[in-house]
């Protein structure tokens, strides 16, 4: 659940200045993720999730973005130490 609503919010974060473009689109022609389709859309924002998830880096193009990674990269830090704290216990 925290995966979908993350990359849905990171797609609306994306989609109001449209100057974000994802580093897997850097090799073609043309990077334009908004004229996509949307499942495709839907795929990408989910999968910058789950890179927010576990820490790494989107590449925020301006200020709303940057606050947006920080916080993901904060909470996916706080999930994965709850989890992985908890299955230590358990073990």
């Amino acid at each position: 659940m925290y995966i979908h609503c993350s990359g849905c919010v990171w797609y609306s974060i994306v989609k109001m200045d449209k100057t974000w473009i994802a580093p897997l689109d850097y090799y073609f022609e043309d990077p334009d993720l908004f004229s996509d389709p949307l499942s495709r859309q839907y795929f990408i924002s989910i999968y910058y999730s789950v890179l927010l998830m576990t820490g790494n880096d989107v590449f925020p193009a301006d200020d709303i973005q940057v606050f947006f990674v920080v916080l993901a990269n904060t909470f996916g830090a706080i999930l994965n130490a709850n989890i992985l704290g908890n299955m230590a216990v358990l073990i």
